[in-house]
């Protein structure tokens, strides 16, 4: 957050959070910044987080009706793919195989193709992979919430225990 009352707000809501969806550029996907606090939420917090990758487009020129005009086009889902699995190996990296398995999605989108498609652009919105990101929090947030809010306190009980529990050596 740009601002300390923000950034303060944000951390109480992700205290309170059984599932953390975190938003970051795919401008720069996997920078060491993203990588340090998502392995704070998975490693240290415990979280389930689901990784947004956005401003998932460009700018192409292109002439139409003789004019040269500048077009938003959605990247490929060749290009998404790469990003996704960059990321997704990154934080492998960092954290683990088993930690790794915290983060259940990493998913590319566009946020101003998917506004288009709102509106009536129809290319746009495919463009967007908005429908992914859509379905994603559906899942999550309605068919997955139980299962979420029974699954967690017990998580967080069981981390809880392997940071705090003495050695064998200081059992004795």
């Amino acid at each position: 957050s740009l601002t300390d009352e923000n950034g303060a707000l944000a951390q109480r809501y992700v205290e309170a959070a059984d599932l953390v969806l975190y938003i970051t550029s795919s401008d720069s996907p996997a920078r060491a910044s993203d990588v340090a606090e998502i392995i704070n939420l998975v490693g240290t917090k415990n979280k389930s987080v689901c990784i947004v990758l956005s401003k998932s487009d460009s700018m192409e020129e292109d002439e139409v009706d003789g004019e040269l005009v500048q077009l938003r086009i959605g990247k490929s889902s060749y290009d998404r793919n790469l990003q996704e699995n960059h990321v997704r190996s990154e934080l492998k990296k960092e954290l683990g195989e088993q930690l790794a398995q915290r983060i259940s999605h990493i998913h590319s989108c566009s946020t101003l193709l998917g506004h288009d498609g709102i509106n009536g652009n129809k290319s746009a919105w495919v463009q967007s992979n908005m429908d992914t990101i859509f379905s994603l929090l559906h899942t999550e947030a309605i068919t997955n919430a139980k299962t979420h809010k029974e699954k967690v306190p017990r998580e967080r009980f069981n981390a809880c225990l392997l940071y705090t529990s003495p050695s064998p050596r200081d059992r004795t």
